[in-house]
């Protein structure tokens, strides 16, 4: 299966590979490289996180059929206040934004995204013993 990243390098010192078609889907690493090899891993995790809460997924395949293609790479800047490039130290960082972003959501993306937003907002309420 074929996933589009997004990489965001120098996000705090490190590189953030996006899984741009899953929200909150993504994974660190030292380098862009780094990111990227551990988003495998992630997409893995995913997939699992939304069995746990759904009896099929809309996400299904096995660790040997992952392929990741990158889609834009973004390298994190910072502005000021009057919005000139500024220095780490004196200005707001200004984090990615991909090209992919700019498509709108199909009606089952939105669908997808209301449910794993109601799934990390679940409490699990503990035992209580007398």
């Amino acid at each position: 299966m074929i996933f589009q990243a997004g990489v965001e390098n120098n996000n705090e010192g490190r590189s953030i590979a996006w899984a741009l078609e899953h929200p909150g889907c993504f994974a660190y690493g030292v380098n862009a490289d780094g990111a990227l090899l551990n988003l495998e891993t992630a997409l893995s995790r995913y997939a699992s996180w939304i069995l746990h809460h759904e009896p099929r997924t809309w996400l299904s395949f096995s660790d040997s059929e992952i392929e990741i293609v990158v889609n834009g790479t973004w390298d994190v800047y910072y502005i000021s206040d009057d919005l000139d490039k500024a220095s780490e130290v004196d200005g707001y960082s200004v984090e990615s934004f991909f090209p992919y972003d700019w498509k709108p959501l199909t009606t089952p993306e939105i669908k997808h995204g209301l449910a794993m937003l109601s799934w990390t907002r679940m409490t699990y309420s503990t035992p209580s013993f007398v």
